[in-house]
């Protein structure tokens, strides 16, 4: 092939590439733009005729509804949708379930650190926010395994770790609830006294995992803290009580 007509078709190549990802590019933005749009529509229109599935925006609160319900279909990957939201009405970071858990609560239950990161940098006391029941994000990230999300919170704000709920847990004790093996052993070396400490019956994080079956839990301490799986509750019940109670029976061999 003559060597300028090869030139020339390289050329005409380069500039269709060229062409299609500019095409692309556009195409996207216009989804982005498309998305936002659809967003601030439903967030002016107060009588949009949602089903309002969370008893903070009986309020009227359009914004609130879509903040959690992208959160909570995990559709919050789209860091531009909750920016819309919050753009329109800043109160609707700290509105609240029928639980009191707002939409940080949700962010850090499903996994989503760059929303935290942009709810934080919207209003840094969000990190600390209380549901009823005396929860904090640290203890809903405990209890479904996020332990990215806890290293996030860990760098923000360590003091919040110490923080318990209504029945006196901590983060280990949620951490315990599901037998999260690696988040208990990140709570164990940043914060050891979180492992060891007994919520309002007198109950350990052990106690707890005993209870619920998780050996992997159990075997982890007598490796490295032994001593705890000698822990007994205000009514000196043992860990081998409530694994028994429980049906708990490898628990029981193991002990």
């Amino acid at each position: 092939m003559d060597p300028k007509l090869r030139t020339m078709l390289q050329k005409k190549a380069e500039q269709r590439a060229v062409e299609a990802q500019k095409a692309a590019d556009s195409a996207k933005e216009a989804a982005h733009e498309m998305e936002k749009q659809v967003v601030k529509k439903q967030l002016k229109d107060e009588h949009c005729g949602m089903e309002i599935i969370f008893d903070a925006t009986k309020s009227g609160n359009v914004s609130s509804f879509v903040l959690f319900s992208y959160v909570l279909m995990g559709l919050l990957i789209q860091l531009q949708l909750v920016q819309c939201c919050v753009e329109n009405d800043l109160r609707c970071t700290k509105l609240a379930d029928s639980g009191g858990s707002t939409a940080f609560h949700y962010a850090a239950r499903y996994g989503h650190e760059d929303i935290l990161e942009y709810l934080y940098d919207v209003d840094s006391e969000t990190i600390t926010t209380k549901n009823h029941g005396g929860r904090t994000a640290v203890h809903w990230a405990a209890l479904h395994g996020e332990k990215k999300i806890l290293s996030w919170i860990f760098q923000k704000d360590p003091a919040i770790f110490e923080v318990v709920d209504k029945d006196g847990c901590n983060a280990a004790h949620f951490a315990a609830t599901n037998g999260h093996l690696s988040v208990f052993l990140f709570l164990a070396a940043k914060m050891p006294d979180l492992i060891r400490s007994p919520d309002n019956d007198g109950r350990t994080p052990a106690h707890i995992a005993a209870s619920n079956g998780h050996e992997n839990i159990i075997e982890a301490l007598h490796a490295k803290r032994p001593n705890l799986l000698m822990a007994k509750d205000y009514i000196n019940a043992t860990l081998l009580h409530y694994a028994a109670s429980g049906g708990r029976y490898q628990v029981v061999e193991f002990l």
